[in-house]
Formats: C-alpha cells, sequence, structure tokens
C-alpha cells in the first residue's frame, strides 16, 4: 500500500522514473489477480506517459490471460485500447486498427477513460482503419462490426469518411477528414502520425480512384484531388516511383495510363 502511495505521488508531480520504481515494489506483494490488474495499469499508465511502448504491450501481456472470466470482460476495453495505443506509438498501424476494432463497447467508458475516451477509440480506430484496410475490411471489421458501432455513432464524420471510401467517394472522403485535420494534430497519441496516416489514405484513395480506368486525364484527377490551381501530376510521379501507383504518365496527353490495365487504345477519363 506504501509503495502505491508513493508511486501515485511521484506520478501526480511527474517524477515518472520514481513512480516506475514504486509501482515495481509492489510486484512481490501482489497474490491475486485484482491486485495483478492493478499494479499492470499503474505501469501501463506511466509507460505510456513515457512513450515506452514495449513496456506498456508487456504490462498488456502480463494482466491477459490472469484474471477470472467476469475481470477479464471488464478489463477487455482498457486492455485493446491501451495496447492499441502502444502499437501506434510503434507505426503498427493496421495492428493497432485492429485493437481498437475489437475494443467492447458494452463495458462502461469509466473502465478507461484515464487513458482514451470513447470519442477517442473511435478516431483512433476509423482513421487507422482507413490508413491500413481495403474496401471490403472497411466495410466488414468497421461499418458492421456491431462492437465497434457504437463507438463510431460518437464521432459521425469518422463513420462519413469510411462510408465515401468504402462507396467510392474518395474526394469528399479526403473533405472531410481535412475538415477535422486541425482537431487531431491536438490529440497527444495521434498527433505526430496525422501527417503519415493522412498520407496513407490519400494515397489510397488515388489508387482506388484509377482502379477502374486504363486511362484517366490529369484534369479529372486535378478536380478530384488538387488544391485550385494546382496539379496532381507531381505526386503521381513519387507515388509511380515508390511502386504505390502502377502506372505510367504520359505527358503529351496529360493522361496517368495504369499498368496493369494498359492497352493499345484507352478510353479517356
Amino acid at each position: 500500500m506504501g509503495n502505491e502511495d508513493l508511486g501515485k505521488h511521484y506520478e501526480s508531480i511527474g517524477d515518472l522514473t520514481k513512480a516506475m520504481d514504486a509501482y515495481s515494489r509492489m510486484r512481490p506483494d501482489i497474490s491475486t489477480p485484482k491486485h495483478i490488474a492493478d499494479v499492470g495499469r499503474h505501469l501501463a499508465g506511466v509507460a505510456l506517459q513515457r512513450r515506452e511502448w514495449a513496456v506498456v504491450t508487456a504490462q498488456v501481456n502480463k494482466m491477459t490471460g490472469n484474471q477470472t472470466p467476469e475481470d477479464e470482460r471488464h478489463l477487455q476495453p482498457y486492455l485493446k485500447i491501451v495496447n492499441g495505443i502502444a502499437l501506434l506509438g510503434q507505426e503498427k498501424y493496421h495492428d493497432a486498427a485492429l485493437s481498437f476494432l475489437q475494443t467492447d463497447s458494452v463495458i462502461h467508458s469509466c473502465s478507461y477513460n484515464e487513458v482514451a475516451s470513447a470519442n477517442d477509440v473511435a478516431i483512433y480506430g476509423g482513421l487507422l482503419a482507413l490508413a491500413s484496410m481495403d474496401r471490403g475490411d472497411l466495410q466488414t471489421q468497421v461499418l458492421e462490426n456491431t462492437k465497434f458501432r457504437t463507438f463510431l455513432e460518437l464521432e459521425p464524420h469518422i463513420r462519413r469518411a469510411v462510408t465515401q471510401f468504402v462507396n467510392g467517394r474518395y474526394s469528399a472522403c479526403l473533405a472531410t477528414l481535412e475538415s477535422y485535420r486541425p482537431d487531431c494534430l491536438l490529440d497527444i497519441y495521434l498527433q505526430r502520425h496525422i501527417q503519415t496516416i493522412y498520407g496513407e489514405i490519400r494515397s489510397k484513395c488515388i489508387v482506388q480512384y484509377l482502379v477502374p480506368f486504363s486511362c484517366v486525364t490529369l484534369e479529372s484527377m486535378n478536380e478530384a484531388f488538387a488544391a485550385p490551381g494546382e496539379s496532381i501530376e507531381k505526386e503521381l510521379v513519387t507515388m509511380i516511383r515508390s511502386g504505390r501507383l502502377q502506372a505510367r504518365i504520359d505527358t503529351i496527353d496529360k493522361v496517368s495510363v495504369s499498368l496493369a490495365q494498359e492497352v493499345s487504345e484507352c478510353a479517356y477519363y
């Protein structure tokens, strides 16, 4: 008990190293599943603040499987969210998305709200899914996911963006996300990843936009993806060189030609 109080004190004044040491000294005295969970939560909480993602994952693993069925069910949202944040911190976006999408929405948010809110879960899960999943997975694992649906209802713009992507409305999807970029940049976990996540989503939108066509004019692509007065040509060149886009650019006719569907005479779009 003394070590726990001492750990809370150090944590409250920002001395996270001493807080971690104090919480770690509790381990020899724990014996019940509840004690294991309590100590694990303390250690994971400090590790989150220190951005020690491997330590967070280790604490999640220690808590998993050491609980009664009822305790494990109650802990499930916390474990999934904390693990998702740790995976996000390690830039494992697909695995992080799966962790958030598997969070049980039935358990009240008071069991995890010291780490993230239910709204945060919707944003993290939705954005990471958009960045790392194809249209089929987005439909089944996000839009048709009964567990995650409750979270999505809290952030209608995330559901709208996912739906727009699934329905092939790529420019609308990007516009929806762009309008909420400033809010995402204020998030303590998302902030450093937003440029990468948004970039991944934008690249996917461009690739999917080109899939049905053998040729697409740069003019139509500029209308869909470029800011007024700007061109998407340089961005396409970068994507082609990196291997993200299997296409070539005809600079004479100003069209993008799909290598997968290239034919001698293509219908321009």
